[in-house]
């Protein structure tokens, strides 16, 4: 973010216009996607969103356990402290703001669902 900032910085100082608009299109795009990435449980499912696409709509019920990770695969979570939710038909990566909080109220819907050891 911050290599962003200075070649946004150093292109309107030195004068050239384009990649200063390039560089700070680029940066409105990063800023949008972390202040759009959203986790709402909306009664039994769990809505994903991150920026214009809404990435998952999984029904807590398929839920078939949670792992808290590092993992740093491609995922609608904007921190590398993240949970691998594992559903019968999929395997995302999110990182909501109140893990505890968030774990607690998928577990308070689906009883079943298996916490896995943290991985490294």
């Amino acid at each position: 973010m911050a290599l962003i900032l200075y070649f946004l910085i150093t292109s309107v100082v030195q004068g050239h216009t384009m990649a200063a608009i390039i560089v700070g299109l680029a940066l409105a795009l990063v800023f949008h996607i972390l202040l759009t990435t959203t986790y709402t449980i909306q009664g039994d499912r769990l809505e994903i969103r991150s920026s214009f696409v809404r990435k998952a709509d999984i029904n807590i019920a398929d839920i078939i356990s949670i792992q808290e990770t590092n993992d740093t695969k491609s995922a609608p979570a904007n921190s590398m402290d993240r949970i691998r939710v594992v559903s019968t038909r999929q395997i995302i990566l999110v990182a909501p703001k109140q893990k505890e909080a968030f774990i607690n109220a998928l577990i308070n819907i689906n009883g079943d669902i298996k916490i896995l050891p943290r991985e490294n």
